[in-house]
């Protein structure tokens, strides 16, 4: 073999080789470039579904009769806390060993930040407004079962009490909460609910004052009537004529209070009726009302 052919072999070798370098070289840029676009498909579909979720956490749709209820839309935003795993699941699409060469999208560039700023904003102080209508709550259920009770005048005069106290003590921590825009029209309803309710109570607790106004009047108007028939009796037709003034200045105490009774009574009613609806307190039925009852 001569020396030109040498030269010429050497340089298909050469060839050969480069191109086999080329070939392999280009094949794993084709493969990197595969993964990379595998990769960047995976996010994009995460980040549409973030586009997604930011618009709809940023244009709430709440009812008018749902934007009424403070638990059920704390309860809508705490639906979409919970839907926001996207930190996850870009965690999961970045640790796959396939693409572990590739270089990451972080949360920050997603907006995943973004989204769990603003649900944490919203919900800010949501744990001590749950509680406050917690304790809401029970003061309803115990209302509603008094209502349905036989209670004596001191029974509701210690309960009216202690609800007007508990209702004021649960409005003042709520109005003392820093909350969000998103649940403001919720918390003024909320609020005013409390006010109506306080209302009431304070009604109930005026129209058992004057139940027992009313008594104890009847009670000193029939002890004079009786103390006047003893003096005329006895002949002591002054003493008489003074008790039976006396037996009528309770008399129309009694009257008195048997209107202010009535009054407070309707007007504990209709502001009863009020925060039912307000509330959409389920009202169990009773076979006949209760005058006693709260």
């Amino acid at each position: 073999m001569n020396k030109k052919k040498i030269t010429i072999l050497s340089i298909i070798g050469v060839l050969l080789v480069a191109l086999i370098i080329g070939g392999f070289v280009a094949y794993n840029r084709y493969q990197e470039q595969k993964t990379i676009d595998a990769y960047n498909s995976e996010v994009n579909s995460l980040a549409s579904k973030i586009k997604s979720f930011n618009s709809d956490l940023t244009n709430v749709s709440i009812g008018a009769q749902t934007a009424k209820d403070l638990k059920a839309v704390l309860s809508s935003y705490q639906g979409l806390k919970e839907k926001n795993n996207f930190e996850n699941l870009l965690n999961e699409i970045n640790y796959k060993p396939q693409y572990a060469k590739v270089v990451k999208k972080t949360p920050e560039m997603l907006g995943i930040d973004t989204i769990t700023d603003k649900l944490d904003s919203i919900l800010k102080d949501s744990d001590k407004l749950l509680n406050c209508i917690q304790r809401s709550d029970s003061i309803d259920s115990e209302i509603l079962v008094l209502r349905n009770s036989t209670c004596t005048i001191k029974q509701i005069d210690d309960k009216a009490k202690e609800f007007i106290d508990a209702n004021t003590k649960i409005k003042n921590e709520i109005l003392a909460i820093t909350i969000d825009k998103n649940l403001q029209e919720s918390l003024n309803f909320y609020v005013n609910a409390l006010i109506c309710r306080g209302k009431y109570i304070e009604e109930v607790y005026q129209t058992n004052i004057n139940q027992y106004d009313y008594l104890v009047a009847v009670e000193q108007y029939n002890a004079y009537v009786t103390l006047a028939q003893q003096y005329y009796d006895a002949g002591f037709y002054d003493d008489a004529q003074t008790a039976i003034n006396k037996a009528n200045s309770y008399k129309e105490t009694a009257v008195q209070c048997e209107n202010n009774f009535n009054l407070h009574k309707s007007e504990a009613e209709k502001l009863f009726n009020e925060y039912a609806i307000m509330m959409k307190l389920k009202i169990p039925q009773e076979e006949e009302p209760k005058k006693e009852g709260i």
